[in-house]
């Protein structure tokens, strides 16, 4: 299971780091919910993964720090640490596809009945969604941190592109 997840953490760190093509530009907002996501579950799912570390500290001691799995790329030394913490979030949807060159749009009706979607990127009860992917692969997101109860309808919808 290390293994995995160091390689998992070594692929998350590429992406967040990496130079993309304008399409793809805000990728690593997407991708740095889901590294951080990934070490949340990791640590709940297998608490033992960071016991015994070796490389975790400053000197190369034995800490607990599932960031220093992978020693060829100990994702601290590339991604601030700011942004390595689960950010708390109530509602979030995910899009993503695979066919190059398409649009897809993501559209989230709230309880309140606004709609967030890529002419409305913020609504006033605090859903957000990301920009529009026009010619990739996506994603695009809706991320809410407090929700309010009641339904949330997500609907998807396909543009022609020429």
């Amino acid at each position: 299971v290390r293994r995995i997840v160091a390689r998992a953490l070594s692929l998350f760190a590429r992406v967040v780091t990496g130079k993309w093509d304008k399409r793809f530009i805000e990728i690593e907002v997407t991708t740095l919910m889901e590294l951080n996501a990934f070490v949340h579950r990791m640590r709940t799912l297998h608490p033992w993964i960071e016991k015994g570390v070796r490389g975790g500290g400053p000197n190369g001691e034995r800490t607990a720090n599932i960031f220093a799995l992978d020693q060829r790329t100990d994702i601290r030394e590339k991604i601030p640490k700011e942004f390595l913490r689960n950010l708390p979030c109530d509602l979030r949807v995910s899009l993503g596809w695979d066919t190059d060159m398409t649009d897809i749009d993501l559209h989230v009706i709230e309880p309140s009945g606004e709609e967030a979607y890529y002419s409305n990127r913020r609504t006033h009860i605090g859903g957000q969604v990301s920009r529009d992917f026009v010619s990739g692969y996506g994603p695009e997101e809706y991320m809410i941190k407090s929700a309010i109860g009641g339904k949330y309808l997500i609907k998807v919808t396909a543009a022609c592109i020429a």
